[in-house]
């Protein structure tokens, strides 16, 4: 962010998340065609487990179970929102 920052740019972090369950269901769909993901629950437990705090101001929470439509324009929103 800082880095960001400096550059005159203004950031904005966009977490994509969905529920725990709909996460394992998402990873055992793709575990059945390999050579679409590597995802792997091993995998998705470590990135848990090391996620990184978000910033309080320059991000927002998109939920993944909503339509693809919807995401897009939550971020359109935000992107609107930070901009001067």
């Amino acid at each position: 962010m800082a880095l960001a920052h400096a550059a005159g740019a203004v950031p904005l972090v966009v977490h994509c998340a969905c529920p725990a369950a709909v996460a394992q269901e998402r990873i055992e769909i793709r575990a059945a065609a390999p050579n679409l993901s590597e995802a792997r629950a091993e995998l998705y437990s470590a990135q848990q487990a090391e996620e990184e705090p978000r910033p309080a101001d320059g991000s927002i929470e998109v939920d993944t179970t909503a339509t693809l439509r919807l995401q897009e324009a939550e971020v359109i929103e935000a992107v609107r929102r930070r901009l001067p």
